[in-house]
């Protein structure tokens, strides 16, 4: 008998795992399809992008603030895991620059017609870390 109840009592529960990892899913989904533009958009080739009458480094820091909010967001909405949540903008932070330094290398070495270029890379961080104050103050907390 205590056999049995121990092999139940270790086994997971499914169904309530398979819950979490759907709800856990369906807060990414919004960061998972702007991350998609951002690759469609990067990995066109250079003759088929659109001419911009500005600096393209503001494109750049907008689309990766979306990018950290929209991550940043589905870390905080966590409910059973406390420290994703404290740590959310330095982990939508941390894939946002890999995601992005990456995309760079990738558009250097392999898009004809594309470069990748450092100040692309720090454009893309300064709109990540301008994700964290505008969060803030669009919440209406404070910055100490």
């Amino acid at each position: 008998m205590t056999a049995i109840t121990t092999a139940c009592w270790m086994q997971p529960d499914t169904k309530k795992s398979s819950v979490l990892n759907t709800a856990l899913l369906r807060r990414f989904v919004p960061s998972i399809l702007w991350m998609c533009v951002i690759l469609l958009t990067s990995l066109t080739p250079g003759g088929d992008m659109p001419r911009v009458q500005f600096s393209d480094k503001f494109a750049h820091a907008f689309v990766y603030f979306v990018l950290t909010i929209l991550l940043a967001r589905a870390w905080l909405k966590q409910d059973h895991k406390v420290v994703w949540r404290n740590r959310a903008f330095l982990l939508a932070f941390i894939v946002s620059m890999v995601f992005g330094i990456m995309l760079e290398l990738f558009q250097h070495y392999f898009i004809e017609g594309r470069k990748g270029e450092v100040l692309d890379v720090v454009a893309n961080m300064a709109g990540s870390l301008f994700a964290f104050p505008m969060h803030r103050l669009l919440k209406g907390g404070s910055f100490t």
